[in-house]
């Protein structure tokens, strides 16, 4: 499945600490991608076997966990520039 719309990871603020509920999970138990771009201030984690697919210009500031599956990413604009954390079992794949 593909979601073309831009999407907005919303965050807790500079002043808050991290805490797993500012990150948006993603649950993938079937191939998902986001082809619009990402922004916000929230973070990403990544969860369920299958592959998460970032394709679209990533302008959002928080970090990203991959707990368990595949984040492909499409060139590094899709990564964007925030902290990265990749479990044992997860992948991380540039494309």
């Amino acid at each position: 499945m593909t979601v073309p719309n831009s999407v907005v990871l919303a965050g807790l603020g500079e002043a808050a600490p991290a805490s797993p509920a500012a990150l948006a999970e993603f649950l993938v138990n079937q191939d998902l991608e986001l082809s619009g771009g990402v922004s916000g201030s929230g973070g990403l984690l990544k969860t369920g076997a299958q592959t998460l697919t970032l394709s679209g210009i990533n302008m959002s500031s928080g970090p990203t966990h991959i707990q368990a599956g595949v984040l492909a990413v499409s060139g590094v604009v899709a990564l964007g520039r925030r902290p990265l954390e990749i479990a044992d079992a997860a992948k991380l794949r540039l494309n």
